[in-house]
């Protein structure tokens, strides 16, 4: 028996075409692990897709929905404001309604337009919380703070805006892959440089539909190579995806759940940054990355300074012809897709969920 055993445990996330999914789906990822340990978790979330709680459904994890809203109402003054669609204050009654009375373990908020105000007044029904961000631009009030990302400056990142007593989980090392990218990972060496095989991923939305532009690319070049394309059930262009791979004998593969055999067996990926990029680097899978969301940008530019990845922009300001320029170089250039092959597997062992989990059960121990 676990402390996790009969622990109840609640997460304070959303998903919708501008959030996007990962947050939802590095949740889900350590709340697996929670309920294999025997944790009951919940999940508070407004507007959250019937497909995600269907997920949660066929889980055991009860899904709490916040009541819906007309229109955004008093948002905070915080960049990713909107997200939200109302005030912390606000949001923290609301969902202080949806818990009750009971006392929880642990809170889990990943979220950027929640911080200390709407943390603090939690803590009248949580013994402990934990916050997953990446973006270091606002205070919480929390004992274990999760950042995945790979910063090179990241021990300085979160001075002063977390508690004295918070735990620092920063770093790759940390990321919450899904257990069958650590078992992939004893099966993947680094690349040798010859791409014969070329994922295509840009996340569970897409809505600029990077996919489909990325996709014209690669006809252009009529490549002898075999290419896998990864979309969103809900992806705005779905049908046309499907019969453009179709024509070209590339395979199209929606709302897949085998996304770690696609990687391992890729040789090249195409993609955005956010949660992804750890799982190709997990597999060592060499990435050309281009941030689809400006808060992908810092981390992307950082990993490709140390020369893990290929970063070329942030996709509003980069034109397709940059785009061809950069992607046939890359294909050609078989020293540098080694290089970073060999450089992303070192970064994350595919281990970080089960180091999460250690750290809050040392922290539920000791207060």
């Amino acid at each position: 028996m676990t402390i996790m055993t009969h622990s109840r445990i609640v997460f304070r996330t959303d998903a919708n075409h501008v959030i996007g999914t990962g947050h939802f789906v590095r949740c889900l990822t350590l709340a697996d692990e929670m309920r294999r340990g025997g944790a009951h978790i919940s999940f508070v979330s407004r507007d959250l897709p019937l497909y995600m709680q269907e997920m949660l459904t066929a889980r055991g994890v009860i899904y709490l929905a916040l009541p819906k809203l007309d229109a955004v109402q008093n948002k905070d003054e915080l960049p990713h404001a909107t997200w939200l669609q109302t005030s912390q204050s606000h949001d923290a009654e609301q969902t202080l309604e949806v818990l009750g009375a009971i006392m929880w373990d642990w809170l889990v908020v990943d979220h950027y337009a929640l911080d200390h105000r709407f943390e603090t007044p939690l803590r009248a029904v949580v013994q402990h919380v934990l916050v997953i961000d990446d973006l270091a631009d606002r205070m919480h009030d929390c004992d274990v703070l999760l950042d995945q990302n790979f910063y090179r400056n990241h021990e300085q990142r979160y001075l002063g805006k977390v508690p004295a007593h918070c735990n620092l989980l920063l770093g790759p090392s940390f990321a919450l892959l899904k257990p069958e990218f650590k078992t992939k990972r004893k099966e993947v060496l680094a690349r040798t440089g010859v791409v014969q095989n070329i994922l295509v991923f840009f996340g569970g939305v897409d809505a600029d539909n990077l996919t489909g532009q990325v996709l014209d690319l690669l006809i252009s070049l009529n490549l002898d190579v075999q290419v896998n394309v990864v979309i969103g059930l809900h992806h705005p262009r779905k049908e046309k995806i499907q019969k453009k791979c179709e024509q070209h004998k590339y395979i199209c593969h929606v709302e897949t759940n085998q996304m770690a055999s696609l990687m391992a067996e890729a040789d090249l990926a195409i993609g955005a940054g956010g949660s992804a990029t750890w799982e190709r680097c997990a597999l060592g899978l060499p990435a050309i990355v281009i941030a689809t969301a400006h808060h992908q940008t810092k981390a992307a530019e950082d990993l490709s300074e140390i020369g893990a990845s290929r970063y070329l922009g942030y996709w509003p300001e980069l034109k397709i012809k940059e785009i061809l320029w950069h992607l046939k170089k890359v294909i050609e250039d078989k020293k540098l897709i080694h290089e970073v092959s060999v450089k992303s597997l070192n970064l994350a062992d595919g281990n970080g969920v089960k180091k999460v989990l250690n750290i809050i059960l040392e922290n539920h121990d000791a207060r």
